[in-house]
Order: structure tokens, then sequence, then C-alpha cells
């Protein structure tokens, strides 16, 4: 095969792959995926074993371990599936793309995503990055708009901010030994807990512990959406649409939060309720600090510059499917 029609098959077995999530195969499976390919790719013929010697001895992208044959890194699995999506998916390439993005375990996609961002980001913008903001505007302008007015719009608007695909629960524990505010272990029970009485995924959850001089004893849970990995991704892309959470530890012994939780280990869900103890005006900014001192990632939507880009990729959509350069002249 011609290297560009060789590559045009390793596309399709990349792609079958990582919807399989699957790098090890039989002799008979990975035969089965090249013969899937070969019918795909129309207009092609070669012989399915010569393929596999080649993909194994002229260009080693598999490796034989006994009776089984894996790709030789995985990140070559995920290339050849951003490759095949961004160049072989045609009209399902958006359903394709918001499917990943709609995931339950968007995790294990993100590497694809990432090499997706750099091949071909003008349809990673218009799908991907386009859901994530719709949805946070949408989040923004659904919550937390029955407070007090004296707690102020730009506290509220962090409170947002912070919970965007990220649930709070709290609990109030008594200091265990002088200096140690709660073992790892108290913190792995009240996550199972968590996942038990909410029935949530465990793996979603994290906490992280604080100073023993925290007032009241009050630490809190975050439970995180798979679309966290979606900010991260746009993070490392240094996208400023993502800001850094402030994280100041010193903070933690001005925070004075007074609650009613007083039976430890006791879970309370943070509600955007008017009555939640949590949002009354002596506690909203002091909750607000906990929440961004426990965040295991410090990163959040800044609401602003998200709401000037939601318009821009807006318009630029709506231009293009009103123009006609591509049929123009021919």
């Amino acid at each position: 095969l011609e290297i560009d029609d060789f590559h045009r098959v390793l596309r399709h077995i990349g792609y079958s792959c990582f919807k399989k999530q699957k790098i090890e195969f039989t002799k008979d499976e990975l035969l089965k995926l090249i013969a899937e390919s070969k019918k795909f790719c129309i207009g092609l013929s070669f012989k399915e074993s010569d393929f596999l010697m080649d993909i194994l001895k002229t260009v080693p992208l598999f490796t034989q371990d006994g009776n089984y044959y894996r790709w030789s890194h995985k990140s070559l699995q995920e290339y050849f599936a951003a490759q095949f999506i961004y160049l072989d998916s045609k009209i399902k390439q958006n359903d394709i793309l918001l499917r990943i993005f709609n995931h339950p375990s968007l995790e294990k996609f993100i590497n694809v995503l990432d090499l997706y961002y750099d091949m071909d980001y003008r349809s990673f913008r218009n799908t991907i990055l386009y859901s994530l903001l719709d949805d946070f505007v949408s989040y923004i302008a659904s919550c937390y708009n029955d407070l007090s007015d004296s707690i102020g719009i730009e506290l509220i608007k962090i409170r947002k901010e912070l919970t965007f695909l990220n649930e709070c629960y709290f609990f109030y524990a008594k200091e265990s030994k002088e200096n140690d505010p709660l073992d790892g272990n108290k913190l792995s029970i009240m996550i199972d807990k968590c996942e038990k009485e909410y029935s949530l995924d465990e793996s979603r959850f994290s906490g992280v512990l604080v100073s023993p001089r925290m007032t009241n004893r009050l630490y809190a849970i975050h439970y995180q959406d798979p679309k966290n990995s979606i900010i991260n991704l746009i993070h490392n892309k240094r996208n400023n649409i993502v800001k850094i959470t402030e994280q100041n530890e010193k903070k933690q012994d001005t925070i004075t939060i007074k609650h009613p939780i007083n039976k430890e280990y006791n879970l309370y869900k943070l509600t955007d309720s008017k009555t939640d103890f949590f949002n009354s005006d002596e506690n909203f900014k002091d909750v607000n600090e906990l929440i961004a001192i426990t965040k295991l990632f410090p990163l959040s939507l800044d609401y602003e510059t998200s709401v000037n880009l939601l318009s821009e990729i807006k318009e630029s959509i709506q231009e293009e499917s009103e123009s006609d350069f591509l049929t123009d002249g021919i």
C-alpha cells in the first residue's frame, strides 16, 4: 500500500480500537479488524495477513506477546483514532464529538480530544467548547438567583463558577489528634458514605484535608462531573476562559462558618436555596472560601470571558451556515 492508503486503514483500526477501549487482541481478532477496515476503505486491495506483517515488522506499530497482539503504545491508537474523526467521519463528525463529550466515562477519551483539539480546533470549538460553554451559561442563569441582595453580585457569581460541574457535600468532625484535621481513613469513609447515600460514582469524589484550626471543624467533599476533564484540557491549551481558583491556605484560619451540624459524619449536600444556612449572609463568603480551598483541581470557567466566547462561536457558526464560499464560482 501507498503510505496514504496505509494511513487510511490504520485510522479506521485506531478508531475501532478506541470505540472498544481495547489495545490488545488475538490474531483472529486483529485480522478481523483489518478486514473491517479494508471494507471501509473502498478501493484498496491487499491481504489482511500482509497488512498484519507490515504493522508488526515493516512499521512496528503493534507488538506480539505470545498469542496476543497489542499497540506498541496506547498514544498511537489514540492518535489514529483522532485522525479518523478528523479526516474520515464526514457528516458523523459532530455527532461523534458530542457523544464523547456526553459520555459518562469521558476521562477515558480525553487524550483523543486533546489530540483532536490540535488537529481541528474549529470543529472542537463548534461542538465540544460550544456545548461546555452553553451548559455553563445555562447553569449560571438557573441557580443561586433567590438569595439576599446583601450578599453581593460578585460573591454569588464566584459561587456559581465554583459549583459548576462540582457538587459539594459538607460534614462535621471533631479533631482526632492534635494538629491532625482528619485522617485519610476517615476521609475515605466519608467519600464511601457519599457514594452510598446519593448513588454516585465513588471515583468522582475528591476531598482535600484542611487545617485543624478550621472553625467549627467543617469539611467539604466534592463530586466532580467528568466534564471537568474538558476544563482541564482547555486550561492546558492556555485558553483564557479557564482561571485558577485562588487557594490561599492562610485563609483557612479566618473562615468562621456557623452551622447546625452537630453530629459527626452526617452528610449535608449544598443547595442553592435561600433557606440553606450555608447561603446565609454571614456564611456565604466563608463557604466560598471553603469550597475553593478543598477543590482538588483549582480550575473554573470565567463567566464574562465564557459569555463573550460563546457569543463569538454562535456568530461564527451562523456566518458559516450562511456563507456561499464553498460553492461560489463553481
